[in-house]
């Protein structure tokens, strides 16, 4: 992908990502994510096989949530950069000077 893109690329980059996250809570991971915390933090596993795979499961959620909010952060800051005007990029302000 180019990283040449602009405004509208980068709000709708980034309200693909917001809901990417919503579905993440809507499908019922992020319930799980919680659950999955409280039970490995009270250590209600009743195997070291079961452990496992709650830490597993747990980690692996954890790493998609951190990654949907990163990619939301990245895209929200992408879109404050392409309309944030930089000085010297815009006429008047060219104008003025030269």
């Amino acid at each position: 992908m180019s990283t040449a893109y602009d405004a509208n690329y980068a709000k709708q980059e980034y309200e693909e990502a917001k809901g990417k996250l919503e579905k993440f809570e809507n499908d019922g991971k992020l319930e799980r994510l919680r659950n999955l915390r409280i039970s490995v933090a009270v250590e209600e596993w009743g195997s070291e096989r079961e452990r496992k795979r709650w830490m597993s499961e747990k980690e692996q959620l954890e790493r998609e949530e951190e990654g949907l909010k990163t990619n939301i952060e990245y895209w929200k800051g992408e879109m404050k950069r392409l309309t944030t005007s930089q000085p010297g990029n815009d006429f008047v302000t060219r104008a003025l000077v030269t």
